[in-house]
């Protein structure tokens, strides 16, 4: 055990306090003797990996809400028309509201984490998203329903930021990548999940019952895996470099020391350490000479992923499949092999792109950068911190700086997949 970590002024990953007037000293040494030998132990790291496992899952139903709550309008939009008359500018007002909601939860999602803890944030998350779905299932009007779907949007906006700092700062170095993909595959599989339920409540009733209550039910039943995100919370830990940050160092250890050993722990939180004296830098140099160009190539390749249409199918596949005929019940099973297609494809593209992420980036700069890898230049050190902010950003600036053209592009590329 480090010596320099004292159990007794440390917090459990439910946050609750050890010490006088908790457990007692004798409750808190039995708890510590009963996790050592897993801890100390390389053929006993099962217990560390289940539990980085959950918390960063737990973190991923945020993705999967984020997934529920944008393509539930797909379905809902179908009968959303008729029960409030609108036109189709309005129609195309309720499918953007969630939209418009995303925007400012994204905006100030960091600064807020950054100031109350990324745990206290997802809590906020998941209470937009139980709002929402309840506001929406119940509007007397059309203006209720925007501000209830407006309401999930925050939530999309604020987990979209905050799951995947959530779990790249809790995740242990060797898995960062793996678990930061659950993110991904949580919107993925909520999107699907979302088609079905809304195939499942249109079958329930004809095209009266779904216009009175189908849409309802549909935006609804987002509560309830809105409240299990709530509930699930409350067993994983905060991050441990914002406690960190904080100051609470031996809170910190002791969630490092549960996801990774006492080892992990100790690198972890040396890294840390080395990172909070490092400089931010400034918004302008990102548009200096040798950011610019990489930075356009990006936002356009973004904005192209976007252009290219696949929104629209998300929220309107089951409108397009019926004008196309058929009916209503074939449009929204139509809808759900979308999102299976969109699930399958994920896992494609997830095999596809890691000879591009920052483990293939950090051989290509170990091979090319020579020298200058080793003595800190260019290259990608091997720091349990690189994923985690700043010493990343650091490199990726070096490789902007002094790197050529192709360089460049494997330093956005090749760690902002």
């Amino acid at each position: 055990m480090n010596p320099g970590f004292d159990i007794r002024a440390a917090t459990d990953p439910l946050g609750w306090s050890y010490g006088p007037g908790t457990f007692g000293p004798a409750a808190e040494l039995r708890l510590l003797d009963a996790i050592r030998p897993s801890l100390r132990d390389p053929k006993c790291a099962g217990p560390e990996v289940v539990y980085a496992i959950f918390a960063t899952g737990v973190a991923a139903i945020g993705g999967f809400l984020f997934g529920y709550d944008t393509a539930v309008i797909n379905g809902a939009n179908t009968y959303l028309k008729a029960a409030f008359q609108l036109t189709p500018a309005q129609e195309g007002i309720a499918g953007a509201s969630a939209i418009l909601g995303c925007i400012p939860g994204a905006m100030f999602a960091g600064s807020l984490s950054d100031r109350f803890g990324r745990r206290k944030l997802l809590f906020f998350c998941a209470l937009l998203f139980a709002l929402s779905g309840m506001l929406s299932a119940v509007p007397r009007t059309f203006t209720e329903f925007l501000v209830a779907r407006f309401i999930g949007g925050l939530g999309i906006g604020a987990s979209s930021m905050i799951c995947p700092v959530y779990i790249a700062e809790i995740a242990p170095e060797k898995w960062r990548g793996r678990l930061g993909s659950l993110f991904q595959l949580g919107i993925v599989t909520g999107i699907l999940l979302t088609l079905f339920v809304n195939a499942h409540v249109q079958g329930l009733g004809d095209e009266a019952w779904n216009t009175a209550f189908g849409w309802r039910w549909m935006l609804g039943l987002a509560v309830i895996p809105a409240i299990t995100f709530i509930g699930l919370l409350f067993a994983v830990p905060e991050s441990p470099r914002w406690l960190a940050q904080q100051g609470r160092g031996c809170e910190a250890r002791t969630v490092l020391t549960l996801v990774g050993g006492e080892d992990h722990a100790d690198q972890e939180m040396m890294a840390i350490q080395a990172t909070f004296g490092s400089e931010q830098g400034r918004w302008s140099e990102l548009l200096a000479g040798p950011f610019r160009r990489p930075l356009i190539i990006a936002v356009v390749l973004m904005a192209c992923s976007q252009f290219c249409g696949i929104n629209a199918i998300m929220y309107y596949s089951t409108k397009i499949f019926a004008t196309l005929g058929g009916g209503h019940d074939n449009a929204f099973a139509s809808s759900v092999w979308v999102g299976a297609i969109n699930l399958v494809f994920y896992f494609c593209g997830h095999r596809l792109r890691r000879p591009l992420g920052p483990q293939a980036a950090a051989a290509y700069w170990h091979d090319h950068a020579g020298p200058r890898a080793r003595d800190g230049g260019m290259g990608v050190p091997h720091s349990p911190a690189r994923s985690d902010g700043v010493d990343l950003r650091r490199c990726v600036h070096r490789r902007l700086r002094d790197g050529d053209g192709a360089d460049r592009l494997v330093a956005v590329f090749g760690n902002f997949p």
